[in-house]
């Protein structure tokens, strides 16, 4: 069907064919190597492992990989016809779709989901949890008091329990809020962002301090990123 409709044209057709192809490739090749690093770091960080140097080397060169791609597909559409420019914007569209909904499906591809893996797979919220319920505040715990009353600190590493401790975290906060407590286990990624999980006494609204983005482990934990 189509070698009958661009019969006059129809290397151009197939070189369409092979630019769109070779950059839908490059694209998703691209996109799931810094998916899966940011997946990576987000699951690793408790364990000591950092896929920050990589993940900065794979954006690097993302975008002159993805730029030099952009002005072959641009120089190719614009030195031919209107019906073969046609044609090319109908495969972009196709294949646009079709990676953005390889993006949503894979099933990694955020600091977010990988931490929430491995604290799914590895933490014992339970145990922290209850170790969080029967800790004696120190004079060193609270640090800050907001206008509407919270309060938030850090807890010195030598105070921190074994349950915590084994998931190497760069920092840990503790915060009170209409008299329940929750507490921030907090990993550093690069500069000014952080994220982590947190653990609550109980459920309740705890103060967002930066936090971007949030998924629930169970009622009284949820993990977080923020900048």
């Amino acid at each position: 069907m189509l070698k009958g409709l661009f019969a006059d044209d129809w290397k151009k057709v197939k070189k369409a064919l092979c630019v769109h192809g070779s950059l839908f490739i490059i694209a998703s090749v691209i996109i799931l190597i810094i998916g899966y690093m940011m997946y990576m770091e987000g699951y690793g960080a408790a364990q000591g492992s950092s896929y920050l140097i990589p993940l900065m080397l794979a954006i690097l060169v993302a975008f002159p990989v993805l730029l030099i791609s952009f002005v072959w597909y641009v120089v190719v559409l614009f030195t031919n016809g209107f019906k073969y420019f046609l044609f090319s914007l109908i495969i972009t569209f196709f294949l646009c779709l079709i990676l953005y909904l390889i993006c949503i499906l894979v099933p990694f591809g955020s600091i977010t989901e990988g931490h929430y893996d491995y604290v799914k797979e590895n933490v014992d919220i339970g145990e922290i949890h209850q170790w969080l319920v029967n800790y004696e505040e120190s004079d060193h715990t609270y640090t800050y008091v907001n206008e509407d009353g919270a309060k938030t600190g850090s807890i010195y590493d030598s105070d921190w329990p074994e349950c915590i401790k084994a998931h190497n975290p760069g920092n840990v906060l503790i915060g009170e809020k209409d008299s329940k407590r929750y507490l921030r286990v907090w990993y550093r990624f690069g500069p000014g962002m952080s994220f982590g999980f947190c653990v609550m006494e109980a459920p309740m609204d705890v103060p967002e301090y930066g936090i971007e983005d949030r998924k629930e482990l169970q009622s009284d934990a949820f993990i977080w990123i923020a900048d």
